[in-house]
């Protein structure tokens, strides 16, 4: 497997569609990797470790991202320096499908659904390790509500900390 180390984002799509990324080690990136504005893009077989970089929010973020594929994937928060919250986080992005992945130790949760823009995905067989949990859903006041119509299936969550007891 190819290794992508930088101090910069490691994967950034904007406006970006039909492109697959197949098994690259994305390894110690600064800034968080990120769909965003795009579609039918397929990210399988890759791992997203970051045990160097600091202040990185999420190892892995969809934005107004939609008919995506992110399957078989390892997602790794780990090191001094892993001080963010999520695995995957997906903002206001619908159609996509999550599966077959694999999540190890987020600070807060493995996958974020933010807003009412996000319905429609399917999160199909995959498993967390030593986070929260595997999903939080997010909605906000106003003019935003929360995510809806989200299937969740077959996944499995090993070690999981409960708010309370997490450092």
């Amino acid at each position: 497997m190819p290794v992508f180390k930088t101090s910069g984002c490691g994967l950034e799509l904007i406006g970006k569609s039909w492109i697959v990324v197949d098994g690259i080690a994305f390894d110690s990136c600064a800034i968080e990797r990120r769909l965003t504005n795009s579609s039918h893009i397929t990210i399988k077989n890759c791992t997203f470790d970051n045990d160097a970089s600091e202040g990185t929010w999420n190892l892995f973020v969809l934005t107004n991202s939609h008919y995506n594929i992110i399957q078989n994937n390892t997602f790794i928060r780990r090191g001094p320096g892993a001080t963010g919250n999520e695995g995957l986080d997906l903002d206001n992005s619908s159609y996509n499908l999550i599966e077959n992945n694999t999540f190890y130790g987020a600070e807060h949760y493995n996958v974020t659904l933010e807003y009412a823009g996000t319905h429609h995905n399917v999160f199909r067989n995959n498993v967390s390790h030593d986070a929260h949990g595997l999903f939080e859903i997010i909605g906000k006041s106003g003019s935003y509500s929360s995510p809806h119509r989200n299937l969740v299936e077959k996944n499995l969550f090993y070690h999981e900390r409960s708010h309370e007891t997490a450092t």
